[in-house]
């Protein structure tokens, strides 16, 4: 696991802690490349390093999108593209039967 991979490993398993009702799922390739799906809620957000263009990339992946080729927040750095996911997820209301 590359040291990016490793980060974004860590921010799923923090996310987990925040957000105890959300399902993060990590992926790491042996391209470098790395993949982070929440879902939260109703709603699913991903995290991606793209080692190609050496940036992250984050987005909401919204009911009538499939697999994103490109994303609406990019980033060199990691800290920014953290940061806009823990913000993302903590705008989400999730509903009461979610909680239970």
């Amino acid at each position: 696991m590359t040291p990016i991979q490793k980060q974004i490993s860590d921010l799923a398993a923090k996310i987990q802690i925040a957000f105890p009702e959300s399902e993060a799922d990590f992926t790491a390739f042996p391209s470098s490349a790395a993949m982070l799906h929440v879902r939260h809620g109703e709603k699913l957000f991903v995290m991606a390093f793209i080692p190609s263009y050496q940036c992250f990339g984050v987005d909401e992946v919204k009911d009538d999108e499939g697999f994103l080729s490109s994303y609406k927040h990019v980033f060199k750095d990691y800290g920014p593209a953290a940061e806009l996911m823990l913000e993302l997820l903590q705008t989400v209301e999730v509903p009461q039967k979610m909680l239970a």
